[in-house]
């Protein structure tokens, strides 16, 4: 069997890159050995197979913007005599190129203290600058196979850091594979890039199965879910602002909304929904950050009749699988990968530009049309068990990382 090196953003450390709690079980069925280096290293770590060993990070103190601005300029020849970077140039200032290039070297010679250079294959989490920097070391001819994942943040101009989208022509280039988890991404990239499109590969996330469904809601009200981090992408501003046009409209009817996730706002939400719906049909329950158990234990004995995503930008949701995969519909903004997970048969799109007083209506709609909303509950779980079972993809695709391991 083959041996994997993964690199990652903090996994196993910290409560991001939920995905993976999953997918490296499957990863580690197939390859004989794989081991984690992860970019930075956050509070608590996840449970790993036996087989898994987590190295020490790339960057374990701040680096300084004179170390990363030297770093960039002696390796400015670099910069101006690859095609590939130099086109960045049309794209920010030389003084912003140099500062991308310098960060990226600096990971290199980081990474290359760390790295397990007998492995069969490099996968990449994320295309970031430690694939940026692996990309430096295969063109040396130090390392061999290296594939990598791409998201969001590290996909969409307008969503991620500029850098990303300087180094990427370069990178991309030195790839065997890039994996996309929505054919939107792939689509996206390869206008952006169609020279390297052959590279493209459609690889769907996917979540584990719960072997349980959501319970019917009991009460006569309405219960809503979100699930985000709070920030400004995932518009929790929004249904907020739904709530408090539904408590004015339609007084006799209760609603019971709970968020689930964390950011440094929470508390801000916390304390202005307090004042809002006092004393009225409204209730806010905020949960803050909860584990992938946590999350499972929510759904079932809390019945839900409606999750909300009303994101601005968005790939595909882990927070959208989870709940379908309960058999909870999903009514979401048409963003990113949306279309993809979320269609009027197993929940409902809702358009774009959506605003406060059209998800009051939408809301309502749903109190008024439970039967309706019961059956695409059951459709939702069944496209989920279809597109997005964790057991089904990764398997799948750690089988495809294998037979690229051995080539």
């Amino acid at each position: 069997m083959a041996v994997l090196t993964l690199y990652t953003n903090n996994f196993p450390y910290g409560n991001s890159e939920t995905f993976l709690e999953s997918e490296i079980f499957y990863l580690a069925s197939s390859f004989k050995s794989i081991y984690i280096l992860p970019f930075e290293k956050a509070a608590g770590q996840r449970i790993l197979p036996e087989n898994v060993v987590v190295l020490s990070p790339v960057k374990t103190e701040k680096w300084s913007k004179f170390s990363i601005y030297l770093h960039g300029f002696l390796s400015v020849r670099m910069l101006l005599s690859n095609p590939e970077l130099r086109s960045g140039l049309n794209q920010t200032s030389f003084l912003k190129s140099v500062k991308y290039l310098g960060y990226g070297i600096l990971t290199k010679k980081n990474l290359l203290k760390r790295i397990i250079l007998g492995s069969d294959l490099h996968y990449t989490y994320w295309l970031t600058y430690s694939t940026f920097a692996l990309s430096l070391l295969k063109k040396e001819g130090i390392i061999r196979n290296l594939v990598s994942r791409i998201h969001g943040y590290d996909l969409y101009e307008e969503r991620g850091e500029k850098g990303l989208a300087f180094i990427r022509p370069f990178t991309v280039s030195h790839l065997d594979k890039l994996y996309f988890i929505s054919n939107h991404g792939l689509n996206y990239l390869r206008n952006k890039i169609p020279s390297y499109s052959e590279k493209f590969n459609l690889s769907r996330l996917g979540s584990p199965d719960p072997f349980f469904t959501n319970p019917v809601q009991s009460n006569d009200g309405l219960v809503v879910v979100s699930c985000s981090v709070i920030n400004k992408n995932k518009r929790i501003g929004l249904i907020l602002g739904a709530l408090a046009l539904f408590k004015t409209k339609y007084p006799s009817v209760s609603v019971t909304w709970h968020h689930i996730g964390g950011g440094s706002n929470l508390r801000e939400y916390i304390d202005k929904t307090a004042v809002m719906f006092k004393e009225s049909s409204i209730d806010c329950r905020f949960h803050g950050q909860l584990s992938n158990k946590e999350v499972f234990g929510f759904y079932r004995t809390t019945g839900v009749d409606i999750f909300l995503n009303v994101s601005e930008s968005e790939g595909i949701p882990v927070s959208v699988m989870e709940a379908q995969s309960c058999a909870i519909p999903v009514a979401a903004t048409d963003s990113g990968g949306i279309t993809e997970i979320v269609d009027d048969e197993n929940g409902l799109i809702l358009k774009h530009d959506l605003k406060h007083d059209e998800l009051a209506e939408i809301m309502y709609d749903i109190y008024t049309n439970k039967n309706m909303w019961l059956k695409k509950a059951s459709l939702s779980r069944d496209f989920w068990a279809k597109n997005y079972s964790a057991e089904k993809n990764y398997s799948n695709f750690a089988q495809d990382l294998l037979l690229l391991a051995k080539s």
